[in-house]
């Protein structure tokens, strides 16, 4: 089968010649045939193993995926086969991506689990989990530890896919310990934020263990789980066992005073004689009960900080407060604009929970709620050993700070138009001839950008083929000449032109990258009687400012002896071009300097240059006229960058400013710039 990207023909131009010769034995006659191999648009080759067993618990990717596009596209969107999505040939989308939901893909190809989300009533995702099974469609009694999924890969056209099934194997998990305090003794628990308690404290622990079937209660380690036998309790003061205390229950002593208090509980998960183990340590150890009055307190209780906006999680500030008894917690109290941000409840670290936005207006989710960049939030920090006398029993003491949080700017990329094409987008395909990039969609390939900051934006052309391209005033992207199919000028010869699209705000820049394939047209022969014929575009259109270095035309010489040709330039215009060479079968006309509209530098001044371009191969000569229009770009007043006063008139300092910014805008070495300020301006 002929493969478009990779021809087999002798001069790898996709035309087939092959010739068809009858023969009688003596003479004979023959036909040639002539056979182009046009491009097909390929879906995307999806490469990785097909099979994958990924231990339970686990928080790490499952894979990751590459792909291979025929084309040679630069750019692959990842997503994966929705088990309701339209069958693709031959997949079975409910079967074959049947848990499509538990799981995500990055957009570099990476496949990672996403347990949660739609088929568990919108729980937080977590692990996957061997005695909790969800594979294989939504929750139910027949869930397995088999996952199926199909991986998609997109380059703008075709999708190719990928099917992948994942097993989750078993591991041996161990017990968890958890435990509640009642300070107050009242048999209600109390939970404070740190696990720290005082003398007569009574301790509530419980374990689960991640062996155990099911979820939720049924992983609990209690006499009444069928799945659990022979529990035991034993409490510690530090590393010594406290006699007598069996129970899941514990009320701290005056001994306890200065030590941490360790639980451990021992079991058996169903049939196995291995006993599981189960444990918790105080984060502190146990307070003797308050002496003296409280003396928590935030110096000052008037605090602020700043951040700058961007990404949720990024860290504001530390607050402290100091006391007399134990720990400090910290929250946030709720109101205010408490709800932006997180606090460390054992240091005191303030983080951002929201993306935050300096443009945004106050009372939205990215800013702050009555005043735009200035937030408030309120700090509380607790006693956790609670109260030490019995009128206010269980009751924590706690200090409050006011907190005000500056959002500072930070200048951001460029935005381009929503409507403009996407990072990716689909390949244009352009017939040979023609200029416009007249896409199915969009209808032209345009582009626009604006800054969040205000900030004026720059669109220029960057890529291995940006000199081909211009684009209008109306951010309508454009051949700067006719393409040729059969010569090619895209820097890599295979007649896909790759250009960047890059917004600019002076500091900052956003891109996006467009590809035109130049498709064949079947053109008429050119009759060549011995003779010599120059080939390229007689009218060209051009911005003004357009780079010395930036070719206007390619043109080329056919005929027996077109390859020694040699080249000139002749007509009223000619001292304002040059040709790349003097000699072979193709040169490009360029400027000698950037044209520039206002300045006309035609021989009739009216930004129309005419020229023409002659090669002779010896014994011929053919031409070529060639009329080149110059077009007005909008461009910035000189004088208003001046124009202090903005009164039309430009004073002495402003013009010693202006000379200023031309003499440094020049790259001339600085301590020269000085010197000639100095002597002739007195600055």
């Amino acid at each position: 089968k002929p493969d478009y990207e990779n021809p087999a023909d002798a001069n790898r131009d996709n035309v087939y010649e092959v010739a068809v010769r009858a023969s009688d034995g003596t003479t004979y006659a023959d036909r040639m045939v002539r056979v182009t191999v046009s491009g097909v648009d390929e879906a995307p080759a999806v490469m990785g193993r097909d099979s994958f067993n990924y231990a339970e618990n686990g928080k790490g990717s499952v894979a990751t995926f590459t792909a291979d596009d025929p084309e040679g596209s630069t750019s692959i969107t990842w997503d994966l086969l929705a088990s309701t999505a339209a069958d693709p040939a031959g997949i079975d989308a409910d079967v074959d991506s049947a848990d499509s939901d538990h799981f995500d893909i990055s957009k570099d190809g990476v496949l990672t689990f996403d347990i949660g989300g739609d088929n568990d009533a919108g729980d937080a995702s977590v692990a996957p989990d061997f005695e909790a099974p969800r594979g294989t469609g939504p929750v139910s009694s027949t869930n397995t530890n088999t996952y199926k999924v199909v991986v998609a890969a997109s380059d703008g056209t075709e999708t190719g896919y990928h099917e992948v099934t994942v097993k989750v194997t078993n591991m041996n998990e161990p017990g968890k310990m958890t435990w509640t305090v009642d300070h107050d003794d009242d048999g209600t628990a109390d939970t404070p934020k740190l696990v720290q308690f005082d003398v007569d404290t009574t301790l509530v622990a419980s374990a689960t263990d991640g062996d155990l079937p099911g979820t939720g209660t049924a992983k609990n380690v209690e006499a009444s789980n069928t799945n659990v036998s022979n529990i035991t309790w034993r409490w510690y003061r530090g590393g010594t066992l406290i006699d007598g205390e069996n129970t899941n229950s514990y009320t701290t002593k005056t001994n306890d005073a200065g030590s941490r208090i360790r639980v451990v509980a021992t079991y058996q998960v169903g049939g196995s004689t291995t006993r599981e183990t189960a444990s918790l340590t105080s984060d502190y150890s146990v307070l003797p009960n308050r002496i003296g009055d409280n003396k928590l307190k935030f110096d000052p209780d008037d605090i602020d900080l700043s951040v700058a906006e961007g990404d949720e999680g990024a860290t504001v500030g530390t607050v402290t407060a100091t006391g007399n008894h134990g720990a400090v917690n910290y929250e946030l109290v709720a109101g205010g604009d408490a709800a932006n941000f997180d606090i460390d409840q054992k240091t005191g670290q303030i983080t951002t929970a929201v993306d935050l936005d300096f443009e945004a207006n106050a009372g939205t989710a990215a800013n702050c709620a009555t005043t735009q960049n200035e937030c408030t939030v309120t700090v509380r920090a607790t006693d956790a050993s609670g109260s030490a006398t019995a009128a206010t029993a269980g009751t924590n003491i706690f200090v409050d700070a006011t907190v005000t949080i500056e959002i500072t700017n930070v200048d951001e990329k460029p935005t381009f138009s929503s409507t403009d094409p996407a990072i990716g987008m689909t390949t244009v395909e352009v017939d040979e001839g023609e200029t416009d990039l007249d896409a199915t969609t969009p209808a032209n390939v345009t582009y626009r950008a604006t800054d969040e900051d205000g900030l004026n934006v720059n669109l220029t052309l960057t890529g291995p083929d940006a000199a081909r391209f211009t684009r209008n005033n109306a951010g309508v992207l454009s051949f700067r000449a006719k393409p040729d199919y059969e010569n090619p000028a895209d820097a890599n010869r295979d007649n896909v032109y790759e250009v960047t699209v890059r917004a600019s705000d002076g500091t900052t820049y956003a891109e996006r990258m467009v590809r035109v394939a130049v498709a064949g047209v079947n053109e008429a022969p050119t009759i060549i009687a011995g003779g010599l014929v120059v080939a390229g575009p007689t009218s060209i259109s051009l911005e003004e400012n357009t780079p010395a270095t930036t070719a206007v035309a390619t043109y080329r010489a056919a005929g027996p002896d077109a390859a020694s040709a040699r080249w000139t330039l002749s007509g009223d215009d000619a001292g304002d071009f040059m040709l790349s060479s003097n000699s072979g079968n193709s040169v490009e006309l360029s400027f000698r300097t950037s044209p520039n509209y206002e300045r006309a530098a035609d021989a009739d001044t009216n930004n129309v240059y005419e020229v023409t371009v002659t090669a002779n191969d010896g014994t011929n000569t053919a031409e070529r006229a060639v009329t080149v229009t110059v077009t007005d770009v909008e461009e910035q007043d000189p004088t208003n960058e001046y124009d202090a006063n903005n009164d039309g008139e430009i004073e002495e300092s402003e013009v010693r400013a202006a000379i200023r910014d031309f003499l440094i805008n020049q790259t001339i070495a600085e301590d020269v710039v000085r010197a000639v300020i100095r002597l002739y301006f007195g600055l």
